[in-house]
Formats: structure tokens, C-alpha cells, sequence
């Protein structure tokens, strides 16, 4: 009996290890891998803002200026007594340029005035290529292309009183304006670039620039010819 006893312990922790040995030969290791993907987006810049002579895309090259009424009579006037045509008010057509289309610029906003209370608008637009919104962000007059050159007898203290008279009025979709006179900083600013000024995509906003020798502005002995500060529009592609 007690021989047999020993068997069968004997037998139960052979079998134990038995167990124990075949848990050993199946134990598996692992290990992890890990994939990290990641990529990198770079969009053409493909920002296109064009000057228009029409709502929509661009069709001639030129833009008229259009005279205020005291300007169209006193042409009329000027012309009936006989003064030749180089003396009388008038304006040249401006000329829109979009050959390079990362700088656009529409140039010869130019007016002949003969005595104050006269002024010249231009109308034009601001097209928008893209597919996507664009947001006007500044509207700068850059003075330091400023300059006022009295002609020959000319009075000089005069002629630069002149020229400080002259104001340049901004005007973009009844949003956003701002005037400058003579060759100071801006004087009055309504823009707010922290505002949004959205442009949709492939659309267009209008624009007037009006050039004006204002009602009870010193008059002059003589020729004056004063280069007004540019305007410069900044658009972006964020709003913020």
C-alpha cells in the first residue's frame, strides 16, 4: 500500500513537470512596431488679385476719369473763349496693368485743374482669380514718391501750398476708404484691417479713387505739377 502510494505521487509530479516543461516550450516573445506617418502640405501659391475695367474678369486696359461738374463747365467755358486744349481741365485714362500678376498696378491717374472745386474719379474693380476668399487686409499711401514742382515763375511757397491741398480719396466697395492730402500721413482711415474685408472667389469689389483741388484751396500764379503718393492694397488668403 505504501509502495504504491510513492507510485502514484511519484507519477503526479512527473506529470507536473511534465506540464510545467510543455508550458515552457510553447512560451512566445513578441515585438511592436509602429508606423508613423505624417505629410506635409504646401499650396501653390497661386494668389491672383488683378485691377478690372469691368465686374469680372478684366476686358481693355484702360479706365476713363470722369470730371466733376465744375470741372465739365469750366472746360466748356475755357474751350468757348478760346483757350487751346492743353490748358483745359481734364483727365487721362488710366492704364491697368496685370502682366505680373503677384504686383498688378493700374497707372496714369492724372488730372489737370484749373482752379479749386475740381476733381477727377476713377471706377474700377478688384478681381479675384482664385477659387477661394481673399481679405483686404491694409490700404497704404506710400509719399515718399511725393514730390511738387512749380513751373518756370512759378511761386514756390505758393505752388507748395498748392500741392498740400490735394487730396486722394480711396474708396474700396463702400467698405473700406482712406484719404490722404498732400504729401502728410493718412488723415483720415476708416479701414479697420482687424475687420474681415471678404473678397469671395472669382468675383470682384469696386473701387473709386477720386483726385480733388478742394473748394477754398490756395490758388496759384502759375503751373504746378505735384506726383501724388501711391496707394498700395494688400490682400491675403487668411483672414487673420
Amino acid at each position: 500500500m505504501e509502495k504504491d502510494r510513492s507510485f502514484k505521487l511519484m507519477a503526479v509530479v512527473a506529470l507536473g513537470v511534465a506540464v510545467i516543461g510543455l508550458s515552457l516550450g510553447f512560451a512566445a516573445f513578441s515585438s511592436t512596431l509602429t508606423i508613423e506617418p505624417s505629410a506635409v502640405v504646401m499650396p501653390e501659391d497661386n494668389m491672383r488679385i488683378i485691377f478690372s475695367n469691368q465686374n469680372g474678369a478684366p476686358t481693355e486696359t484702360t479706365v476713363a476719369g470722369v470730371l466733376n461738374s465744375a470741372m465739365e463747365e469750366a472746360k466748356t467755358r475755357l474751350s468757348n473763349a478760346g483757350v487751346s486744349s492743353s490748358s483745359l481741365p481734364n483727365a487721362l485714362d488710366a492704364v491697368i496693368d496685370n502682366t505680373n500678376k503677384k504686383a498688378p498696378k493700374i497707372s496714369n491717374l492724372k488730372a489737370t485743374f484749373t482752379a479749386p472745386g475740381q476733381s477727377v474719379t476713377y471706377s474700377f474693380y478688384v478681381y479675384n482669380e482664385m477659387e477661394y476668399k481673399a481679405y483686404l487686409k491694409t490700404i497704404l499711401f506710400d509719399t515718399s514718391k511725393y514730390s511738387c514742382q512749380p513751373g518756370d515763375g512759378t511761386d514756390v511757397a505758393t505752388a507748395n501750398k498748392v500741392c498740400q491741398s490735394i487730396k486722394v480719396n480711396v474708396n474700396v466697395n463702400d467698405t473700406a476708404t482712406a484719404l490722404v492730402i498732400g504729401n502728410g500721413s493718412v488723415t483720415k482711415d476708416e479701414f479697420n484691417a482687424s475687420s474681415a474685408h471678404e473678397l469671395s472667389g472669382t468675383s470682384a469689389e469696386s473701387i473709386t479713387v477720386t483726385i480733388e483741388y478742394p473748394t477754398n484751396s490756395p490758388e496759384t500764379n502759375g503751373d504746378v505739377t505735384v506726383r501724388l503718393p501711391d496707394v498700395q492694397l494688400t490682400y491675403s488668403s487668411t483672414e487673420d
